[in-house]
């Protein structure tokens, strides 16, 4: 149904037959590939390694066309990873038709990442969370450990009316 705006507007019975499953789910379903949303981790040549209740991992497999002028990887590869890996994090606490807007996302930039077939290892985990807001944070590290890339986001839960 459309509104007299043009926006659509969703009736009740409509949504319950969509129904978004909750975010364990919808992560298992993306680990899995039998979700709608592999566009973004194929672009970013992600992968999701893992996750739990609050958690996410990430394996990164940043490649030429990720590369700025200087040869190392653009840094908007990292950040787009990072509001990911921290992203999923917060998805893993969602219930059902419960969605999320990343409303702060902050990035600081410790050392180079380089697209030499170098794979790095993204994590984000919740660390805070009050009503509908969650603060969230991660990194990328290098196969020995040190931090590349580390972020912090502040969200927002959408509930369904």
């Amino acid at each position: 149904m459309r509104t007299g705006k043009g926006r659509r507007q969703v009736m009740p019975e409509e949504k319950k037959k969509r129904g978004m499953p909750d975010g364990m789910t919808r992560l298992q379903l993306m680990q899995d590939k039998r979700s709608n949303v592999q566009s973004m981790t194929d672009l970013m040549d992600v992968e999701l390694d893992a996750f739990d209740r609050g958690w996410a991992r990430l394996l990164c497999y940043p490649g030429e066309k990720h590369r700025n002028p200087s040869f190392n990887v653009h840094g908007g590869y990292g950040a787009t990873v990072l509001d990911g890996v921290m992203g999923w994090a917060l998805i893993s606490t969602l219930a059902e038709e419960e969605v999320f807007t990343t409303v702060d996302l902050n990035i600081k930039y410790l050392r180079a990442m380089k697209a030499d077939g170098t794979v790095y290892v993204a994590h984000g985990k919740v660390i805070d969370t009050q009503g509908r807001t969650v603060i969230t944070d991660g990194t990328i590290v290098d196969p020995d450990g040190r931090i590349c890339v580390y972020g912090t986001a502040t969200c927002r839960i959408v509930r369904p009316r």
